[in-house]
């Protein structure tokens, strides 16, 4: 996902150029972030971590 690629790489560039280049508004990118972790995500890891034991 784009919003993951920019947290990922926030401290490599400035945000503010990220969201322009990829065609993102930087309030939404800010809003994304504050919401944390989705249920759907937190299931997913909870399924990889029963997988790995």
């Amino acid at each position: 996902m784009i919003y993951e690629f920019i947290k990922n790489h926030e401290t490599i560039y400035p945000i503010e150029k990220m969201c322009k280049v990829l065609s993102i508004g930087l309030r939404s990118y800010y809003d994304w972030k504050s919401r944390g972790v989705s249920g759907r995500k937190l299931k997913a890891i909870a399924i990889q971590e029963e997988i790995k034991t």
